[in-house]
């Protein structure tokens, strides 16, 4: 027999959703405000991660890029992932990336949609890339959609592998991309 109270006080602050969104990882060495790293669970595996970087080799615009990097671990996820966004029906989301280093071959990215940025169970892909040596502008279009986040999916592949992603842009075709 079981008695008491059963309510539940929660509270906090609900980040808003954007229509659009242009980052290029210009404004300093952290990860941008809203946006989320889902890595592996090994607490000494600190190279599997998201970074930003300012590597000439790695940015396509200086000074600074987001660089995805998988060591040591070829099973957890890497998924980065944006701040809640809208409008899939009419906007596409562009971004340029390269691999780390032509050494690694079997670079994959993968770009879907997730209704919760902090758990990698409910991603549903979207696009394969094939990521090659050179930056090069992919694009993609998504259609209706329910899961307000977009994640980029490192896809497993070798012991060690890397990739730059730079200049990130949700918008609809047409608009220049914000300030």
């Amino acid at each position: 027999n079981f008695s008491g109270d059963n309510n539940i006080i929660v509270s906090g602050n609900a980040i808003p959703r954007v229509a659009t969104l242009f980052e290029n990882f210009d404004l300093g060495e952290n990860i941008p405000e809203k946006w989320n790293i889902i890595r592996t669970a090994d607490p000494y595996d600190y190279y599997t991660t998201v970074s930003i970087t300012s590597s000439t080799y790695d940015v396509n615009s200086a000074p600074h890029a987001a660089k995805m990097q998988k060591m040591n671990d070829t099973v957890s996820p890497l998924v980065f992932v944006t701040p809640g966004v809208t409008d899939f029906n009419t906007n596409t989301l562009s971004f340029y990336a390269r691999r780390g280093h032509p050494d690694y071959f079997r670079v994959k990215l993968a770009v879907g949609v997730m209704s919760d940025p902090y758990h990698f169970t409910d991603f549903d892909t979207i696009s394969v890339f094939n990521i090659t040596d050179d930056f090069v502008q992919y694009q993609v279009t998504f259609g209706e959609q329910t899961k307000p986040y977009i994640g980029f999916l490192m896809v497993n592949g070798d012991y060690a592998h890397s990739l730059s992603i730079d200049d990130i842009d949700w918008r609809t075709i047409g608009n220049n991309p914000p300030n």
